[in-house]
């Protein structure tokens, strides 16, 4: 269903594309990319090498208010990339960072890493303890790799912020109740009974499929009566009462998804509420807060989703244009991963005509901006519907040297 969504979509827009612009006699080539592409490098401490790519990225970033690094998840290369660009954006006055992750859970990623020497142990034990051995069944997700350490303690090193904009991921669920469970005062032999109860429901819905019949983990979870027995406790808790409806909401997201009776709207809008709580804040002590993103690439689009969703992307382009700036998104397109060439990958044939531009040992940057510009004024044409997509959808192409899936920190 998601694949004829997604087909639909990117169709529908190339199809406007080149039904206005028909007339256009010149057909898109490789060779068109190739005036907007930069080669670079990073040193084994995962700096620019040299003062040509970092001056590039420190212009080409000097408007913009909004940055998206539109990720492939699990990727070792994206990690050393990120650290070098955080550091980078701080020159520009970027402070604020946003992932995937749900609000609650990013401020356990801040306090885990405020100490850079314990970040990586920090993250180690919390996979150990709430987590499996495996991907994707750990708490605190897309920053669950060894090699994520590295841009996690760079930003918090120079001072970001972390924001989590997304839903509890499912797997975080009893890292949260018991955060919940340290911060209640009146243990009594009832309160642990519920709270023991409640770890055991949690359990066996995530872990180890054990649910009544014709029941999805998050749809039986949300209407627990242990689950909710446990979570009454704190009626008179304000701020726990804030933690469990981020709980309930990211369970409720979760069970439409689970019945594929929605879900994707609702999340994209719970993280766009995330973001502006965040950034009101700001806002009262500052016109125009920076803030760098670090999300899967269908959150990150200028236009419409693949998945038909008006995403956070669609959201924050909008309101850099009201506000005279600029949002800037960096889809990440790796060619070469553990040392093969994906480029006639039946997943990435349709995407060669940038794709053939990358180079083994070498970063990739691809500025589309111009061919986007080309395409919508009729002076470049493509029947491509993927790349016509992409270039509606994002500004600049991120093709890593040689890439692999970073390693699991458990």
């Amino acid at each position: 269903m998601k694949n004829k969504v997604l087909h639909n979509i990117i169709r529908f827009v190339a199809l406007i594309i080149c039904s206005h612009y028909s007339f256009s006699q010149n057909s898109m080539t490789t060779n068109d990319f190739k005036d907007y592409t930069t080669y670079f490098s990073l040193s084994k401490d995962h700096q620019f090498q040299g003062n040509k790519m970092y001056k590039k990225l420190k212009q080409i970033t000097k408007n913009a208010q909004f940055i998206g690094i539109a990720e492939v998840h699990q990727s070792e290369q994206l990690s050393y990339f990120t650290s070098s660009f955080l550091e980078l954006l701080s020159e520009q006055c970027f402070n604020n960072f946003a992932l995937e992750l749900g609000p609650y859970s990013a401020k356990i990623l801040a306090e885990i890493s405020a100490n850079p020497e314990d970040t990586r142990l920090n993250i180690n034990k919390l996979n150990r303890l709430y987590g499996k051995k495996e991907f994707p069944k750990i708490p605190l997700i897309f920053v669950d790799k060894v090699e994520d350490v590295k841009f996690i303690n760079t930003a918090s090193s120079l001072g970001y912020n972390f924001w989590g904009l997304d839903q509890e991921y499912l797997f975080s669920y009893e890292m949260h109740l018991d955060r919940l469970y340290e911060h209640y005062n009146n243990k009594t032999p009832e309160f642990i009974q519920l709270y023991n109860a409640s770890k055991v429901v949690l359990e066996n819905a995530i872990f180890k499929n054990k649910l009544p019949k014709g029941e999805t983990s998050n749809c039986w979870l949300k209407d627990n009566e242990t689950l909710n027995a446990f979570f009454s406790k704190f009626d008179n808790n304000d701020s726990a009462i804030k933690y469990i409806n981020a709980l309930k909401t990211s369970m409720g997201i979760y069970c439409k998804q689970e019945t594929a009776s929605g879900g994707n709207q609702e999340r994209a809008d719970y993280m766009k509420s995330n973001f502006m709580i965040k950034y009101n804040q700001l806002l009262k002590k500052e016109a125009k807060p920076k803030v760098v993103l670090k999300l899967g690439s269908v959150h990150l689009t200028h236009s419409t989703s693949q998945f038909g969703v008006n995403d956070i992307g669609k959201f924050l382009s909008e309101k850099a244009k009201a506000n005279n700036t600029e949002f800037l998104s960096f889809f990440y397109l790796p060619r070469y991963k553990n040392g093969e060439d994906l480029i006639n990958n039946d997943q990435f044939k349709s995407l060669s005509i940038v794709l053939s531009l990358g180079k083994k040992n070498k970063w990739t940057l691809i500025d589309l901006r111009s061919i986007r510009k080309m395409m919508l004024e009729g002076q470049l044409n493509t029947k491509n519907e993927i790349v016509a997509f992409g270039l509606i959808s994002y500004d600049f192409v991120l093709i890593p040297p040689d890439d692999k899936n970073g390693t699991l920190n458990y």
